[in-house]
């Protein structure tokens, strides 16, 4: 898929009221919350005759915790994404005050924007800047997506060992199997394998998983988790999940 990539550079400086035609997000209470450096991109997907039809906007770049949230060092910021008036996706990321962290957020929502007001609003309200409403995603020509992973996400997307995350699968088609891994060994509690279920029918595959530390050896890191979904459809489909740190 081809993206037309709209560039921003966004650094805080004080609060800012960031109401707009899509969602009214009153960042007034939120001064110096985060600090960052973002860019966003988005896309509309128009696929034939309505159907399969979906946005995406990916926001990129790095954030400086600044608010001390959780009472633990931790700020915790938040990324949204509204259209006409509805909360379409949001999700937090999670960073250490005074530490700089890179971001890859992925926001969606199927379907074409609405038309009752311009664009989609879409960022992060505490940061200064760091909102637009109306964002403007470029429009490209697609088609219902294959069977199989269509998208994969994780809250928050690093961590420290030891900390809980949620892995999450959008799967289109039945799905047999649909588990974690780490590199290419299954992850397991005992000899159960870790995995990710859809209870409410609604193709997201999720689960919450406590990173070990015992794995993890002293000194820097990293450990790659991934999601391996097996079904109706040929082979097995695979995407790439979260960078542990320790």
């Amino acid at each position: 898929m081809k993206y037309k990539k709209i560039w921003f550079s966004l650094l805080v400086g004080s609060s800012v009221l960031c109401a707009g035609p899509n969602g009214p997000v009153d960042t007034g209470d939120m001064a110096l919350q985060a600090t960052g450096d973002i860019h966003i991109t988005g896309t509309q997907t128009v696929a034939e005759e309505g159907k399969c039809s979906y946005n995406e906007y990916i926001i990129t770049g790095t954030i400086t915790g600044t608010d001390d949230d959780t009472g633990k060092g931790e700020d915790i910021v938040q990324f949204v994404l509204w259209d006409d008036g509805v909360l379409k996706d949001e999700a937090n990321v999670t960073v250490d005050v005074g530490e700089t962290i890179p971001i890859n957020v992925v926001l969606s929502f199927k379907g074409l924007y609405g038309t009752g007001a311009p664009g989609v609003g879409v960022g992060a309200p505490e940061i200064d800047g760091g909102y637009i409403d109306p964002f403007y995603p470029k429009d490209v020509n697609g088609s219902c997506p294959r069977n199989g992973i269509t998208k994969c996400w994780v809250t928050p997307h690093i961590i420290r060992a030891g900390g809980r995350v949620t892995f999450n699968a959008e799967i289109i088609g039945k799905a047999k199997i649909v588990a974690l891994y780490n590199g290419n060994n299954p992850v397991k509690i005992g000899k159960r394998l870790v995995r990710l279920t859809d209870p409410d029918g609604d193709n997201i595959y999720s689960v919450t998983y406590r990173i070990p530390k015992s794995t993890l050896p002293t000194g820097p890191w990293l450990f790659d988790y991934k999601v391996r979904a097996v079904g109706n459809w040929k082979g097995d489909d695979w995407c790439p999940g979260i960078r542990v740190r320790h």
